[in-house]
């Protein structure tokens, strides 16, 4: 029992930060490129993690690795986030939002072939 408020708070959170996203975004891309409005962000973000990271005595990736977890951020931030930061200029956050919240679907509707595996029923 002592432990549901810890699950209650993450889930508040995550729900407060990941829905005021697309609002802030719509705010701030009224005076900032969306692009520069992104690297901000994630650059911001990334040094409150880094700082985090060095309070825990984390241990720091080799320089291989880096470069990996680098190259696959940059993937994921440039094709998710600062795309729909670059799309919020022309479309509602509402529309926004509701796009972004649909592509799980979408990638289960076109995969089709995989449909057997994914929805086994096992016994």
């Amino acid at each position: 029992m002592k432990q549901n408020w810890k699950v209650i708070v993450a889930f508040a959170v995550i729900y407060l930060v990941w829905g005021t996203t697309y609002l802030a975004m719509v705010f701030a891309i009224k005076d900032i490129p969306p692009l520069l409005m992104s690297a901000m962000r994630f650059l911001l973000a990334g040094i409150v993690l880094y700082i985090f990271c060095l309070a825990k005595n984390e241990q720091h990736p080799d320089y291989t690795s880096f470069l990996k977890i680098m190259f696959r951020g940059i993937l994921m931030l440039v094709g998710g986030t600062v795309s729909v930061a670059w799309a919020e200029q022309y479309l509602p956050s509402s529309t926004t939002a509701i796009i972004v919240t649909s592509v799980p679907f979408w990638f289960i509707l076109l995969d089709r072939k995989k449909w057997s595996y994914y929805f086994q029923i096992k016994s």
